[in-house]
C-alpha cells in the first residue's frame, strides 16, 4: 500500500507546523522549557492511552485479529533487526567507545509514541493506529530487556539483569492496549458518557505531542550537533539506513493485510525516542549524546519521512 503524496505531504506540514509552534513558544517565553517533562508524562500516561483505547473499539472480525498477531510478531522481528543492525553500524563508523550501548538504543529504536501513532493515524486511520498499538507491546519489552543490557555495555562489567517485568509490561499505553483488545474481542460497549471524555483526550493526542517535539527541539543548537561525528553517523543510520534495511524486508515479506508493512515502515521511519535519553539517565550515563541524536533526527525526519513513505511497498 503507497500512502497518496498529496495527503502524506499535507498532514506532514500540518504536524511540523505544530512543532514550530511549540519550539516557539519556549523561544519568546511564553511557556518554560522545563515544563515539557510534565506534559510529556501527562501525554503518555493520559492522552496517548486514550487514543490507543478509541481505536480499538471496533465490530469483531476474524481478520483484526490474525493481523494483531502478526504485527506483534513483526514487530518482534523489528526490534531484533534494528538493535543487531545498530551494533553492527556503531562498528562501522567507529562509534567513540563508551557511547557505543547508548548510540545503538538511539538508532534502533523510534519515537513511536510521541510521532509515530500521530502520523500513522493522520495517514491511515484509526485501525493502523491499533495496529500499531500492538506492536508498541514489543517496543517496551525489548526496551527493558535486551535494550538495557545493551545500554550498559558503556559501562564495564554491567548487564541489565534485575528490569522489573512490571516495569515492562504495565506501562499505561501497554495497558490500554489490552482494556482495548478485551473491549474488542467481547464487544463490550461503551456509554456515551464514558465514551465522549475518552474522544477529548484522544483528540488532543497529536498537537500535545507534536508541542512537546517542538519544545524539545530547543534544547540544542545546530551548529554543537553537527560538529559531533557520532552524532551524524546516528542520524544517517536512523533515518536512511535502518528503514531502507525493513524497507528490503517488508519487501519479500507477504502480509495478509496491506496496512501492516507501512504501519511498520513508518514505525521505523520515526526519529529517535526520547524514552532512551530517560533510560541512559535512570543508568548513570552522559546523555547529551541522546539528547542531540534526538535533536538531529527530528529536524530531519522532516526531509526523510516523506521519501521513505515515497517507496512502493
Amino acid at each position: 500500500m503507497s500512502v497518496p503524496m498529496p495527503l502524506l505531504i499535507s498532514n506532514l506540514v500540518g504536524l511540523f507546523l505544530l512543532m514550530a509552534v511549540g519550539a516557539l513558544a519556549v523561544r519568546l517565553k511564553v511557556v518554560p522549557l522545563s515544563i515539557t517533562g510534565q506534559l510529556s508524562h501527562l501525554l503518555m500516561s493520559v492522552m496517548t492511552p486514550a487514543i490507543i483505547f478509541r481505536s480499538m473499539l471496533q465490530p469483531f472480525s476474524q481478520e483484526f485479529l490474525r493481523d494483531s498477531a502478526v504485527i506483534f510478531a513483526a514487530g518482534c522481528g523489528l526490534y531484533l533487526l534494528s538493535i543487531g543492525a545498530a551494533l553492527v553500524l556503531g562498528k562501522v563508523f567507529r562509534v567513540t567507545p563508551g557511547r557505543r550501548g547508548l548510540w545503538a538504543l538511539c538508532v534502533a529504536f523510534p519515537n513511536n509514541g510521541f510521532m509515530g501513532f500521530p502520523i500513522i493515524q493522520a495517514l491511515l486511520g484509526d485501525t493502523a493506529l491499533a495496529l500499531a498499538a500492538i506492536m508498541g507491546m514489543p517496543f517496551n519489552i525489548f526496551l527493558y530487556t535486551l535494550g538495557v543490557r545493551v545500554l550498559l555495555s558503556d559501562r564495564e562489567g554491567e548487564s541489565g539483569g534485575g528490569v522489573s517485568l512490571r516495569k515492562i509490561l504495565l506501562t499505561p499505553v501497554n495497558v490500554a492496549t489490552v482494556l482495548g483488545l478485551a473491549a474488542f474481542l467481547l464487544q463490550i460497549p461503551v456509554p456515551d458518557a464514558i465514551y465522549t471524555p475518552i474522544s477529548y483526550l484522544a483528540d488532543m493526542a497529536t498537537p500535545m505531542s507534536m508541542l512537546i517535539i517542538g519544545m524539545g527541539l530547543t534544547r540544542c543548537s545546530a551548529s554543537q550537533v553537527v560538529r559531533d561525528r557520532d552524532v551524524l553517523a546516528a542520524g544517517l543510520s536512523k533515518l536512511v539506513l535502518l528503514p531502507l534495511l525493513v524497507f528490503l524486508a517488508l519487501k519479500v515479506i507477504p502480509f495478509g493485510n496491506e496496512l501492516i508493512a507501512p504501519v511498520v515502515l513508518i514505525t521505523v521511519a520515526m526519529p529517535t525516542a526520547a524514552i532512551v535519553s530517560a533510560l541512559g539517565e535512570q543508568h548513570g550515563l552522559n546523555t547529551d549524546l541522546a539528547v542531540e541524536i534526538s535533536f538531529l533526527t527530528g529536524l530531519l525526519c522532516i526531509l526523510t519521512v516523506p521519501l521513505m513513505l515515497s517507496l512502493p511497498l
